[in-house]
């Protein structure tokens, strides 16, 4: 079975810096063994974070319509990546605890 590893990245606050993140991030799965060839999933190609649209301060949506697509998604993962931080955000928390509760595997990203 494919691999589809959901990247849980906090945003909120951190527009700035989100697609340095992002990229770190991908690249930590890929270098991860056993994970080279897994589909990546993440709030920002979910939402309106994705390529083409501009990171927006202001949401269109409410928040809880943003996380419930999110949550969707992770349901369809085999595992999560925790990036740094995700403890302080609300939203990375919702999705952790959405995968414990799913049995989605539980990957902290750690310094190399």
């Amino acid at each position: 079975m494919s691999k589809v590893v959901y990247i849980s990245l906090p945003m909120a606050g951190e527009e700035n810096t989100i697609w340095e993140r992002w990229e770190e991030a991908q690249q930590y799965i890929r270098e991860t063994p056993g994970y080279e060839d897994a589909n990546i999933v993440s709030p920002i190609n979910i939402t309106d974070f994705a390529p083409g649209n501009e990171i927006k301060k202001e949401r269109e949506h409410p928040y809880g319509w943003y996380i419930g697509r999110d949550v969707e998604r992770l349901c369809e993962c085999t595992d999560i990546l925790m990036c740094y931080g995700w403890q302080l955000s609300r939203g990375c928390k919702i999705e952790h605890e959405t995968a414990k509760v799913m049995g989605i595997r539980r990957i902290y990203m750690q310094k190399r």
